[in-house]
């Protein structure tokens, strides 16, 4: 079949699919990027600031919220998406971020009812967390179980670049409550409503392919040896893992997933804080530069998952990889040399154009970990990747400058980049040897 008639054929019949599953996902990150960039000023209304020191800490416990609870959201949702597989999961997630968004719309603010608002408001991101990684991932592999190669990479990437424009929308909802008193109550109004209606979509969505088939596999098992259910999982599992090298697999796609965490901290909020310490930027005006950052991340996803349609994947990651070294080898001269703000915003817009990210071979990572296991594994490694690469950055990043200046961001980036390129290498291997 050629790639036009394949273009055609998911016109025809995977038009709904599509728009459901990418809908959730810009609802998911518009939700759970809406407060992160609204830090500034809505810490300021559900927790206690009087003590100025309050508020670093509270930036950090906001990155922990958000994060750090994605792994115990992986293994919960990758434990239902297994056994009763990926549809369930969404229907889950869906619902329990439109809950938090209806929470956060009506919830009162630290003035009015004290100490409650401040538990409240956490409980809410604390759910907003667990929702995300589970909706991500299962509309990554619903997309990937469901389709072959090559509409299989851009399609894959939907719910990457999704994520990224519900970003980019937060973002710009941010700019118009900082900087034009928008209310942002209603913000988190149109979220709840977008996840409500997706929550109802939702239900005519089948379940993937590949599930379904293996599913069907382990019933005709069952019945051929009358075994129960769980007795006949078992077997099919044990001789998916017999054939796979799930650990190597495992741990060469968590540190993939460590990688674009660095770039995406470095650019936005790294470089956010020298923009204050050196040209004197509000907070606002911080948010407003990022607001156009995030397009061009939001433009570079686009045209890397179509890319992929006619390019293979791994020779993208290998081309990006090769640019980034190059700039990762200038960076200490890059920041030694800023004397006015768009030296800064070039190299912003550099690190993100050309950040290292599993983008657009995720397809290809995750069919070496066998189905019945594919969502829990592939979910902790997304989660436990950004939640050790977030919490370390942002500490670790201190640390280094203070101890080696600008050549201390080099090192991390160094060393990061060189655990990367040994995975994406073995996964290369990997990909040489079923095709030979």
């Amino acid at each position: 079949m050629s790639k036009i008639s394949t273009f055609t054929e998911l016109r025809k019949e995977g038009k709904l699919p599509v728009a459901l599953l990418s809908t959730g996902t810009f609802m998911e990150y518009f939700d759970l990027m809406l407060y992160v960039h609204m830090g500034v000023l809505l810490n300021e209304l559900f927790y206690d600031t009087s003590d100025s020191r309050n508020l670093a800490i509270l930036s950090a416990i906001g990155i922990t919220i958000t994060f750090g609870f994605r792994p115990l959201g992986a293994y919960v949702f990758g434990k239902l998406g297994d056994h009763y597989g990926r549809k369930i999961v969404l229907w889950i997630t869906t619902f329990l971020m439109s809950l938090a968004c209806l929470t956060m719309f009506f919830l009162p603010t630290y003035a009015q009812i004290g100490f409650t608002a401040t538990i409240i408001m956490t409980i809410c991101r604390i759910a907003q967390s667990l929702s995300s990684v589970g909706e991500i991932i299962s509309c990554d592999l619903y997309f990937m179980e469901s389709t072959n190669p090559p509409i299989q990479y851009p399609l894959s990437g939907a719910t990457d670049v999704f994520g990224a424009l519900g970003g980019t929308a937060a973002l710009g909802v941010a700019t118009l409550v900082t900087m034009n008193d928008f209310n942002w109550r209603w913000a988190f109004l149109f979220g709840f409503g977008i996840a409500f209606i997706g929550f109802y979509i939702r239900r005519t969505l089948l379940e993937t392919k590949d599930f379904s088939n293996m599913v069907a596999q382990i019933n005709l098992i069952q019945e051929k040896f009358k075994l129960s259910y769980k007795e006949a999982k078992k077997i099919v599992e044990k001789e998916l893992e017999r054939n796979a090298p799930t650990k190597k697999v495992f741990y060469s796609l968590l540190t993939i997933q460590c990688v674009y965490p660095l770039y995406y901290y470095f650019a936005y909020i790294y470089c956010g804080d020298l923009f204050k310490s050196l040209f004197n930027y509000s907070s606002a005006e911080v948010i407003h530069n990022n607001f156009f950052l995030s397009l061009a991340c939001l433009f570079r996803g686009i045209a890397v998952y179509w890319i992929s349609y006619y390019v293979n994947p791994l020779k993208i990651l290998k081309v990006e990889l090769l640019i980034s070294l190059m700039l990762v080898l200038s960076l200490p001269y890059l920041l030694n040399n800023i004397s006015e703000p768009y030296h800064l915003i070039t190299i912003q817009y550099l690190f993100i154009i050309f950040a290292i990210h599993g983008m657009p071979a995720f397809a290809i990572f995750y069919k070496y970990i066998p189905i019945l296991t594919r969502f829990t594994k592939t979910g902790l490694s997304y989660s436990i990747g950004r939640a050790v690469m977030f919490g370390g950055t942002s500490f670790g990043l201190i640390l280094l400058v203070d101890w080696a200046g600008n050549w201390g961001i080099f090192g991390l980036f160094a060393v990061t980049l060189f655990a990367y390129t040994i995975a994406l290498f073995y996964f290369d291997k990997l990909e040489k040897e079923s095709n030979a």
